[in-house]
C-alpha cells in the first residue's frame, strides 16, 4: 500500500501541476471523478465476488452521524479564519460537531454493529498506533501544505524561490519516489525487528527530512 501511494505521489504530483498550470484546476476533480467511475467498473467487472459471507448489517446510522460531525467540524476548522473563530457560525458549528459526535459515540457503543467499535479502537495498541498514524500523518500533509507555499512565493519575500506550479510538482515528486523504495525496507525491517523499531526509525528520519526541508 505504501508503495501505491509512492507510484500515485511521484506520477500524480507533476501530472496534476502540469494540469493546474495549462489547463484550469476544475479539470483536476474532474479526471479523478473519471477515474472514480472506471475503477468502480473494473471493480464490478474484474474483481470476482468473495465466497465468504459475514453476518451483521451496515451501520447506517452510524456513518450518517459520524460524517454529520465529521462536516461540521472540518468546515469549522476550514473557514474559521475567514469567518472569524469567534463568530457565531464557526462556534455553532463547533458546537453542533460536539454534540453530534457525542450523540455518534453513544450510537456506537448501543449497537451490535457498530461502524467504529469504539471499544476495540480504546485499546492502548489499536489506540497507540492511530495515535502515531495521526502525527505522522499531520507531518505528511503540513509538509505538503508548507512545502509548495515556500516554493511558488515570489523571491522578493525574502523565503520564496518564485517556482511555477509545474516546477514546484516536479520538486515535490521524488518524495513520492522514495516512499516507493523504502516500502520494501520498511517491510523488511517490521519483520526481523518489529514495527516498533520501524516506527522509531521513521519518526527519526522524518524529523530529520522535515528539519533539513525547513532550513
Amino acid at each position: 500500500m505504501s508503495a501505491s501511494l509512492g507510484v500515485g505521489g511521484a506520477l500524480g504530483l507533476p501530472a496534476a501541476s502540469l494540469v493546474a498550470q495549462y489547463a484550469d484546476w476544475h479539470v483536476l476533480f474532474w479526471v479523478v471523478a473519471g477515474l472514480g467511475v472506471v475503477t468502480a467498473g473494473l471493480v464490478v467487472a474484474v474483481v470476482p465476488e468473495s465466497a465468504v459471507r459475514a453476518g451483521g448489517r451496515f451501520d447506517v446510522a452510524g456513518a450518517l452521524g459520524l460524517s454529520a460531525g465529521l462536516v461540521c467540524l472540518l468546515l469549522a476548522i476550514s473557514r474559521g479564519a475567514d469567518w472569524g473563530w469567534g463568530s457565531p457560525l464557526t462556534l455553532g458549528l463547533l458546537a453542533a460537531a460536539a454534540v453530534v459526535l457525542a450523540l455518534w459515540a453513544g450510537w456506537e457503543l448501543r449497537t451490535p454493529a457498530p461502524l467504529v467499535d469504539l471499544r476495540i479502537s480504546a485499546r492502548r495498541q489499536v489506540l497507540l498506533t492511530n495515535t502515531a498514524s495521526v502525527v505522522f500523518g499531520f507531518s505528511m500533509f503540513a509538509m505538503s501544505l508548507v512545502l509548495p507555499q515556500l516554493l511558488q512565493s515570489p523571491s522578493e519575500t525574502g523565503y520564496g524561490l518564485g517556482l511555477s506550479v509545474l516546477q514546484a510538482g516536479l520538486v515535490m515528486g521524488p518524495s513520492g519516489l522514495v516512499m516507493m523504495a523504502m516500502a520494501p525496507v520498511s517491510a523488511r525491517i517490521s519483520r526481523t525487528r518489529g514495527p516498533k523499531a520501524t516506527l522509531m526509525a521513521g519518526a527519526s528520519s522524518s524529523r530529520r527530512g522535515t528539519c533539513s526541508a525547513c532550513c
